[in-house]
């Protein structure tokens, strides 16, 4: 639904432009792309509508993300990641959708392999920050996901749940982070944990992590998302 609306998040979200601009290219991690192992897409375009039930208005939006074969490869070879043909899924290009309107760089996404530990996601997280010379890096999830929650107005649990997430984030608390689950919200916050992983990667990637944005839409659904200091 942020699509559609110009609010204090979509306004952050489209004043990174000029920080993306300085980039030659973008990395892309979402959480709607898993895989058994970690694969790379050589076609971003044309993008994928994996979400059901929406306004209709969603289905019309065009985004036409290319990428660059040479920064695929390069990649692909630096990670070992095996190379597919995939489009955009929508936790990727409904987020440049704001931030990269014109579509100018070359896009590249990556996949999220299904089954590892937290670790392996901190470990591609440090390998992922050869590139940050060139690249922006983005990494699509959610503090608090749980459709099932979804109201007017936010609950408290849900602010205390974000409230942990920033400190442990702010703090790279990996083991507060490892043992989410533990904390009496974990499990309402995320019933599955794949809008949880890519944290895991930002906090590999980034050693001075800052607030981008603290908010929420739709109740409890939390929308703090974080940057990095150069």
């Amino acid at each position: 639904m942020l699509l559609l609306q110009n609010n204090s998040f979509t306004n952050v979200l489209k004043n990174q432009d000029k920080r993306l601009k300085s980039s030659k290219y973008i990395i892309v991690i979402s959480s709607h792309w898993l895989t058994e192992k970690p694969m790379i897409s050589e076609s971003p375009f044309p993008i994928i509508y994996d979400f059901y039930g929406f306004p209709e208005d969603l289905y019309s939006i065009k985004y036409e993300a290319f990428t660059d074969k040479n920064i695929v490869d390069k990649i692909s070879s630096k990670l070992s990641l095996e190379k597919t043909k995939r489009g955009l899924d929508h936790g990727a290009w409904s987020l440049l959708y704001h931030m990269l309107k014109d579509a100018s760089l070359p896009i590249v996404q990556i996949s999220i392999p299904i089954n590892k530990d937290f670790d392996f996601y901190v470990d591609f997280g440090e390998k992922l920050s050869f590139f940050k010379e060139d690249a922006s890096i983005l990494f699509s999830g959610g503090a608090i996901h749980n459709l099932a929650l979804i109201k007017d107005n936010t609950d408290d649990w849900a602010y205390e749940f974000a409230e942990f997430i920033k400190n442990a984030v702010l703090n790279r608390d990996l083991k507060s982070l490892k043992n989410f689950k533990h904390h009496r919200y974990g499990n309402l916050a995320h019933p599955t944990i794949e809008h949880f992983i890519p944290l895991f990667y930002f906090v590999g990637a980034c050693q001075r992590p800052t607030i981008l944005y603290d908010g929420f839409e739709m109740g409890n659904l939390s929308l703090l998302s974080f940057a990095c200091i150069n």
